[in-house]
């Protein structure tokens, strides 16, 4: 992933959950989150959420995926100018334990699984990629991620 992804001149809140846009200000913390993949952002999120009575819509506590949609406070690159005194925080993970992680939860052994996360049991977020399969081993992941631009 690009570090440009990462940040838009502006960001919806649908916008955000679509293009992992996710930077979030907790006012009453005087704090913003950068979350990462793979990286305890849903934990993190769930936490925020609770503490701050932020809304989560079509709450499905099977996968905690719906805090990924919760209508928190997210902010675009200009925004961040405005935060002048706000702590400033984001966590990182082991390069090879983050990739393994997200291997094991993106890439499915069925291919029959297609659901609203899933098709042919790879994670939607992947298929504009094409090289991505169901039951693909780690290794083969890697050489597929390590071509992505």
């Amino acid at each position: 992933m690009r570090l440009k992804s990462l940040f838009s001149p502006t960001i919806t809140k649908e916008k955000a959950y679509t293009s992992r846009q996710q930077i979030i200000r907790i006012k009453e913390l005087k704090a913003i989150y950068f979350p990462i993949p793979k990286v305890a952002c849903t934990s993190v999120k769930l936490a925020l959420a609770k503490e701050f009575s932020i809304n989560i819509p079509d709450s499905d506590t099977r996968t905690n995926q719906h805090v990924h949609r919760a209508e928190f406070d997210y902010l675009n690159r200009k925004d961040l100018r405005r935060c002048n005194g706000y702590f400033r925080f984001g966590f990182v993970r082991n390069p090879w334990d983050r990739l393994f992680s997200c291997w094991s939860d993106k890439i499915k052994k069925d291919e029959s699984l297609s659901n609203s996360l899933f098709e042919q049991g790879v994670h939607k977020g992947f298929l504009q990629y094409k090289d991505f399969r169901a039951g693909m081993p780690f290794e083969e992941f890697l050489n597929v991620v390590a071509r992505i631009p």
